[in-house]
This record gives structure tokens, sequence and C-alpha cells, in this order.
């Protein structure tokens, strides 16, 4: 009998506050999500496509077209995924 080794979705838990489970399930239903997992999955493509333009060298930002007003988006994780990014550079020359 051969071995197969098809891929599986993996089960994983989170312990939420009841306050962050009413956000997620606002969101999604702003959004029209109609699924926990494709709200992660939403959440997560989203966050690794921010650390790709940081790495990048871009920043992320907020912007008001009409007033030209722009402001950077900034939280540890992406802090610490430039700082990444710089330290990668720097070995590189």
């Amino acid at each position: 009998m051969p071995i197969t080794t098809a891929k599986s979705d993996r089960r994983v838990q989170f312990d939420l506050s009841e306050t962050m489970i009413e956000s997620i399930e606002k969101t999604m239903e702003v959004c029209e999500i109609p699924t926990k997992k494709d709200f992660l999955n939403n959440a997560a493509n989203a966050f690794m496509w921010m650390i790709e333009e940081i790495q990048a060298g871009r920043v992320i930002v907020s912007a008001d077209k009409e007033k030209n007003d722009f402001e950077i988006f900034w939280m540890p994780s992406l802090k610490a995924a430039a700082r990444h990014a710089a330290a990668s550079k720097s070995r590189q020359r």
C-alpha cells in the first residue's frame, strides 16, 4: 500500500476575550466574511503583505487623498520586521 503525504488542514485553538470575539464577528459581518477561518486567512494574508512591503523598504499608510494627509501605520511586529530586514541587508554587504 503506497504512503500518501496529502496535506490536511490543522486545527488551531485560540483563547480570546468576549470583546475580541464580538469585534471579529462584527468585522466578519461588515466585510461579508463567512467563517472565522476565512477571517483568519484574510488577516494573515494582509499581515504577510505588510511585512513584505516593510522588508522592501516601504511603509504602510492610511491616506486621505482629498486632504493630502497621510499617516504611517506602525506596530511592534512591523518595526521588528523592518529591523530584521535592515540587519539582513547589512550582513549581505
